[in-house]
């Protein structure tokens, strides 16, 4: 059963913008991921170089803290990250 949508696409390209206007749109609920807390608390910019090792450890933790939100939708949901959008940022390097 399909729980949500997510949107996939490069760094500060609309993904929240575009998740929040198709969620308004169908009248579901929106959930943001936490990307951008995940790398202040770890000391990190999303748009600065990481060595590969360190891109690996960061996206898996930022898909940790995303599935928990996720998990916790009750309805159908719009979200602005995907498992796949966070694989890829770990091939950016």
């Amino acid at each position: 059963m399909v729980k949500g949508i997510g949107l996939c696409g490069s760094h500060r390209s609309g993904k929240t913008t575009l998740a929040r206007a198709i969620a308004e749109k169908l009248e579901v609920q929106f959930i943001q991921t936490v990307t951008s807390e995940v790398f202040a608390r770890n000391g990190l910019d999303p748009a600065e170089h990481l060595d590969s090792s360190r891109r690996i450890t960061i996206q898996h933790e930022v898909l940790q803290e995303a599935e928990k939100v996720w998990e916790k939708a009750e309805y159908f949901f719009v979200t602005d990250r995907t498992p796949i959008d966070m694989m890829a940022y770990t091939l950016v390097d």
